[in-house]
């Protein structure tokens, strides 16, 4: 069993909570206890292997607030094989939910069907279809009841270039097809740049350079072509930290 706690102060908020962790290994399961600070506590179990089942979790979240009296339930079952995922959360309390995904892959193809319902109506559902190689990728996503549509591609010409592209399709709102280009060039180990621009004339431009072992910084620029008089560029920075 551990124990651990964490807390965190945003615009002169303190939250925090307390969770204990228990695992009996024999058994493959895990019990996680959460109590916040905003008096709400949540019980977390999970069975790995379940009903000897090799890549088969089970599990379920339960919550409930007295302050509000909100109660939830929540039900998982995962199945993960080498080249077989499925994943089902159904939500039975308030208004209950269904959500489902399966994924299937068959050598480098990979296809992937996701849905969401309620009592009432199928609520959303997405199909994807991806072939991946060495040095190349090409997706095809059908999103929103199939109403967005996208497509993407990856090559990597040598080991420090690369180039990607993008296309989408929203028929609910009638503007044409999206189209987006990029790239990325390795200067070296420690430092790159990317370039993307879009059928709008909008591009972007950044640079990226290792400063240490776990700290980068980013130097990237946003313009419209069409516009670079009227203050239509954008300059930022950014640090990245890792552990």
């Amino acid at each position: 069993m551990s124990f651990t706690t964490t807390a965190s102060k945003k615009d002169d908020k303190t939250s925090g909570e307390l969770k204990a962790k228990f695992t009996d290994k024999a058994n493959r399961v895990t019990v996680t206890s959460t109590y916040t600070s905003s008096n709400t506590a949540k019980v977390e179990t999970t069975m790995a292997d379940a009903a000897n089942v090799a890549g088969l979790e089970l599990g379920s979240v339960v919550s409930f607030t007295p302050n509000t009296n909100t109660r939830g339930l929540e039900l998982n079952l995962k199945y993960l094989r080498d080249r077989v995922a499925i994943k089902a959360v159904v939500q039975p309390i308030s208004q209950p939910v269904l959500d489902i995904g399966i994924t299937g892959q068959i050598q480098a193809t990979t296809v992937g069907f996701q849905a969401e319902a309620n009592t009432d109506k199928l609520v959303s559902y997405n199909i994807g279809v991806g072939f991946a190689d060495k040095d190349y990728a090409l997706n095809f996503f059908a999103r929103n009841k199939l109403s967005v549509f996208v497509g993407q591609f990856y090559r990597k010409i040598a080991a420090d270039l690369a180039v990607a592209a993008i296309a989408t399709y929203d028929s609910s709102k009638g503007k044409g097809v999206k189209i987006e280009f990029g790239g990325e060039k390795k200067l070296d180990a420690d430092s790159s740049y990317k370039l993307k621009f879009d059928n709008e004339f909008k591009a972007h431009a950044s640079y990226t350079q290792k400063l240490r072992p776990g700290l980068s910084a980013t130097v990237g620029s946003r313009a419209n072509a069409l516009n670079l008089g009227n203050a239509e560029v954008a300059l930022g920075v950014e640090f990245n930290f890792t552990a």
